[in-house]
């Protein structure tokens, strides 16, 4: 592998009929992160990655602007 975060050059993207997957030397190819957060840093996470998943309810929602929808 090059840099951190970077694929190795033996990756390749395949079609199975029921979606895409990574390959590396014909086999399927997962990447694992692991990161470490307190309590508080992990709930900030959810509720930050709740609240952008959940823009596409918005009625005529514009794709980029980010409002804040949780209740406080």
């Amino acid at each position: 592998m090059n840099n951190v975060g970077d694929l190795p050059k033996d990756i390749a993207y395949n079609n199975d009929g029921r979606g895409y997957f990574l390959t590396l030397n014909s086999e399927k190819f997962i990447r694992i992160s692991r990161i470490e957060l307190s309590v508080e840093e992990l709930s900030t996470f959810v509720k930050n990655l709740a609240n952008y998943l959940a823009q596409p309810i918005q009625k005529d929602w514009d794709g980029q602007t980010i409002k804040w929808l949780l209740a406080a």
